[in-house]
């Protein structure tokens, strides 16, 4: 590929790495304010844990646990109303990815007029922008999975509109971000193989895109052959610390993947999200569902990388990745399938209780201008239909 390309690429967040790390928390927060807002899901192990240490550092915490697995606009709101009225200078996002991107839209909101929906990606050429004048954020993730602890994405559900999208911007980024595996011990399996997934696919978006360049093509592999080669080790073995670290490295390894700008997407999430917004299938769940078409069209029209992932896929005993492209991208196809059976991953929207007579709902409320970009074609909506009904 050509290297007379225009680059931008920061990393704001300030990670501290490893087991154990979670005890730098209160001091992290004494360096901006002892009032802090606590964000999180309620019944979060580490959460009596965390409350501890903030309390031996002198914080004065409130707390919001009402986290919900698919975070509304409305509860961004709440909680940036919340913030204003406590004073609140600082901002902790303790467990995945919907408690962290709830903390970081708070801090956006906690200093910006309007509503949480009108940052979102989904308002054009009306969005509102964010300034740097949003609250620090913390975040410490409880998942290894979305890599929102580094991530300048916060994504929101409007459920009146039946949309999901990203509020976007270096400045919600958190200032601190403590990635600590043990944290993930306590991961249900479900979680566990979801949120994995959701690594994967933060790479795998990246890696597949049609702008995408070595520097971060490098991250996209490793990451993705690092959940690979782990995510069933501590689904079977949840204890196993080795396996864990290396799940929480390749998750935060994924979000920088996601920081570089003048970026595009594989397709893949664009054609999750109206699953998630609509019937509430979370995010990790409804990227394994449209994830086989959007890969058997991937290696139409980008089949060289495609190609390229029969390697990071094939295990050990595998002899037929492939003699030549179009083996290889057949043999891509089949190794995310038998990978979805080992990690008990859905893969079917039936599965969800999702009807054919819902697939015109689903497919009206997708983000086309982000297709296009996505896969350099215009799409109408029968077509559009037409990817859903595939992964019936």
């Amino acid at each position: 590929m050509p290297y007379a390309f225009t680059l931008g690429y920061q990393i704001p967040t300030e990670v501290t790495f490893g087991p154990g790390v979670v005890s730098r928390i209160g001091e992290l927060v004494k360096q901006y304010s002892k009032k802090v807002l606590l964000v999180t899901m309620k019944d979060i192990p580490s959460l009596p844990r965390v409350i501890k240490l903030l309390e031996e550092a002198g914080c004065d915490i409130i707390l919001f646990d009402e986290v919900a697995p698919n975070p509304v606009d409305s509860t961004i709101n709440s909680t940036a109303l919340i913030a204003k009225e406590n004073g609140c200078k600082v901002i902790v996002g303790l467990g995945g990815g919907s408690s962290i991107d709830t903390a970081k839209a708070t801090a956006v909101l906690a200093t910006h007029p309007g509503n949480a929906w009108d940052y979102t990606v989904e308002m054009g050429r009306d969005k509102r922008p964010v300034t740097s004048s949003v609250l620090p954020v913390i975040a410490i993730p409880t998942t290894a999975g979305t890599g929102a602890e580094v991530t300048k994405n916060a994504i929101l559900t409007n459920p009146k509109a039946k949309q999901k999208s990203p509020i976007q911007s270096i400045h919600i980024c958190p200032k601190h971000a403590l990635v600590d595996p043990e944290l993930t011990i306590t991961m249900p399996a479900g979680v566990t193989a979801a949120t994995g997934f959701d690594a994967f696919t933060h790479a795998f978006e990246r890696y597949l895109c049609e702008e995408s360049f070595p520097f971060i093509e490098h991250m996209a592999e490793e990451a993705m052959r690092t959940v690979v080669r782990n995510l069933e080790k501590v689904l079977s073995k949840p204890d196993d610390m080795e396996a864990r670290a290396a799940m929480s490295w390749a998750s935060t390894q994924a979000g920088f993947t996601l920081l570089a700008t003048n970026m595009g997407e594989s397709g893949l999430h664009v054609f999750s999200l109206p699953v998630s917004a609509h019937f509430d299938v979370s995010h990790g769940e409804a990227l394994a569902v449209v994830m086989p078409f959007v890969l058997e069209e991937l290696s139409k029209i980008r089949p060289k990388k495609t190609a390229k992932l029969a390697s990071i896929l094939s295990r050990e005993k595998d002899t037929g990745v492939g003699r030549n492209e179009k083996e290889a991208c057949a043999f891509t196809q089949q190794a995310m399938e038998r990978w979805f059976s080992a990690i008990h991953l859905k893969r079917r929207l039936s599965d969800y209780g999702i009807q054919e007579r819902d697939l015109g709902k689903i497919a009206a409320s997708i983000n086309r201008d982000r297709l296009t970009n996505a896969w350099k074609k215009e799409f109408t909506f029968e077509e559009v239909r037409a990817y859903y009904a595939r992964c019936l």
